[in-house]
C-alpha cells in the first residue's frame, strides 16, 4: 500500500466539533495549517473569533468549535449551546454549513464520555460528515479517539502503536499524556512524512481489529462509516472490559481519507 499527500487539493468547508479548548484544536492546526496549509477559524465558547494562519483561498477552510462542555452528550441534536454556535457561524460568518463536512472529534476512556449507549446512538446516527442524518437532523461523523486524542500523536510517532498501552500499562487518557511526554513522543514532532506513516499504522491496526482494509472497500465505507465505527468500538470495549485498557487508536486519522488529503494506492 502506497500512501501520498494530496497538498492544495480543495476541500471545502470543513468543521471539526471537538470537547477539548487546547488540545484538539493545536493538533488539528498542526495538521491542517502546519502541514497541509489550510486557514483555521476558530470560535470559542466565550463567542470569541480568530483566524490563524490567514489564506486567500475562500473554498478550503477549517473551522473548530467546543461544545458546551468536554462531554459527548453535548452533541445532542437538540443542545442549545451548538445550535447558537451553528447559528453565529452562519450568520456572523458565512459559513455554509448545509454543504460543510462536518467531524466530531471525542475521547472515549474509562473516565470520560461514558454513556455506552449513546455512543452507540452516536456512532449509527453521526456516520456522514456530508451526508445529513434524519435522527440528528444535519450531518457529521463522530471520531473517537481511545483513549483520548494524544493517541493520534502516537500513531504518527510509534510502530506498532495499537499496542502501547498494554506495554506501557496506561489505562487511562492521563496515563497515555503522561507515558507519550516521558518518551518525548510530542506533537511538535508531527510532520508530512510521519503523517504517510500514521496512515499505514491506522490500516494494520484496522486489519487487527478486523476491519475490511482493502482500499476501495474501506474508502467506500466512509460515506457510511457506522459499520465499521461501530465494529471499532465494540472491539475497544470488549479490550477494556477484558484488561481495563483501550488500545491506542485515534480516527481523527480518518477524516484526511474522507476529505481525500491523503490517496491510498495499492
Amino acid at each position: 500500500m502506497k500512501s501520498e499527500l494530496q497538498k492544495g487539493k480543495r476541500i471545502g468547508q470543513v468543521l471539526f466539533i471537538v470537547e477539548g479548548e487546547k488540545t484538539e484544536p493545536n493538533l488539528i492546526y498542526k495538521v491542517f495549517s502546519g502541514i497541509f496549509g489550510y486557514q483555521m477559524d476558530r470560535l470559542y465558547r466565550n463567542g470569541a473569533y480568530r483566524v490563524f494562519h490567514r489564506t486567500d483561498d475562500l473554498h478550503s477552510k477549517i473551522t473548530v468549535i467546543n461544545t458546551e462542555e468536554s462531554n459527548i452528550q453535548f452533541i445532542d441534536k437538540d443542545n442549545e449551546f451548538l445550535s447558537r454556535m451553528f447559528t453565529m457561524l452562519i450568520e456572523d460568518y458565512q459559513l455554509d454549513i448545509d454543504n460543510a463536512a462536518i467531524y466530531y472529534l471525542f475521547d472515549r476512556d474509562s473516565a470520560s464520555n461514558t454513556d455506552e449507549t449513546f455512543i452507540q446512538n452516536m456512532l449509527s446516527s453521526l456516520a456522514s460528515a456530508r451526508d445529513i442524518n434524519a435522527d440528528m437532523t444535519r450531518q457529521g461523523m463522530l471520531l473517537l479517539s481511545y483513549p483520548c486524542i494524544e493517541s493520534f500523536v502516537g500513531m504518527n510517532l510509534l510502530e506498532n502503536s495499537i499496542q502501547y498501552c498494554r506495554i506501557k500499562g496506561v489505562q487511562s487518557g492521563s496515563d497515555l499524556k503522561r507515558a507519550l511526554h516521558e518518551d518525548g513522543l510530542l506533537a511538535n514532532n508531527i510532520n508530512e512524512h510521519t503523517i504517510l506513516y500514521r496512515t499505514d499504522e491506522l490500516f494494520r491496526s484496522l486489519e487487527m481489529i478486523g476491519v475490511n482494509t482493502e482500499n476501495e472497500a474501506f474508502m467506500n465505507s466512509l460515506d457510511h462509516f457506522a459499520e465499521n465505527n461501530s465494529a471499532i468500538y465494540e472491539w475497544q470495549e470488549a479490550k477494556s472490559k477484558e484488561s481495563q485498557q483501550y488500545s491506542l487508536l485515534s480516527l481523527m486519522a480518518v477524516a484526511l481519507l474522507d476529505m481525500g488529503l491523503i490517496k491510498i494506492s495499492e
